[in-house]
């Protein structure tokens, strides 16, 4: 299966500048949102290996890390990044000085 240059380049970016933001709780829930779907994608690709996990050396990979990341992403996307993010303390710095947008 080959995969378009400029697909591989922007799974690169998201997956890179995400992990990054989601590190320092920067536009959390956008960044989740973008791991997601790449999340996704991996899902459906290793999927076609019956799902189950790899005991013996046979039919790739399972699913089992994509479905706990998949969970792990979708709290992010709910919840946002929690009381230390920057994007919380971003929220506080604009509501002190009357920042409205």
């Amino acid at each position: 299966m080959e995969v378009p240059y400029f697909i591989v380049l922007l799974i690169i970016l998201v997956q890179s500048i995400g992990a990054l933001a989601l590190l320092l709780g920067f536009l959390t829930r956008i960044a989740a949102a973008g791991n997601f779907i790449i999340m996704v994608g991996a899902l459906f690709v290793h999927f076609k290996n019956d799902g189950s996990m790899n005991w013996y050396g046979k039919n790739g990979e399972g699913i089992e890390y994509f479905v706990l990341l998949l969970g792990v992403i979708l709290v992010l996307i709910i919840d946002g990044g929690g009381l230390f993010s920057l994007d919380s303390m971003i929220k506080v710095f604009l509501n002190k000085y009357q920042f409205y947008f």
